[in-house]
């Protein structure tokens, strides 16, 4: 197993981290987007590196495959660039966020 979602409530007491978002930017428009998803507890689940070369393991190949299909899956989406390390992944995607909900059947549900 790859592993499970789970959803992660704000907590002031713990999260500190100062929001980097333009005020008046409207993150819902049509952009380019930078996203950084790291592994629960930044355990190294996804491969290892090896004299300077990312080796991914069974895990990393499945993310990998995973997201090179999400433009196939959203069509409003395109996919730039993209990097799998051993605890996390990022990606550059261009798009419209409101267009990708429009799309039912591929929309994301952590609750279903």
């Amino acid at each position: 197993s790859v592993g499970t979602l789970r959803a992660i409530k704000y907590n002031p007491d713990i999260h500190h981290r100062r929001s980097v978002r333009l005020q008046k930017f409207d993150y819902a428009s049509q952009g380019f987007y930078f996203i950084t998803i790291c592994t629960q507890g930044r355990e190294c689940l996804l491969g290892a590196v090896t004299d300077g070369v990312m080796e991914l393991n069974d895990a990393g190949r499945i993310v990998t495959a995973v997201w090179n299909d999400l433009s196939g899956r959203f069509p409003h989406v395109a996919l730039d660039r993209s990097i799998v390390m051993p605890n996390h992944i990022r990606e550059y995607i261009t798009g419209n966020p409101l267009k990708w909900e429009s799309d039912n059947e591929n929309t994301f549900n952590p609750n279903s």
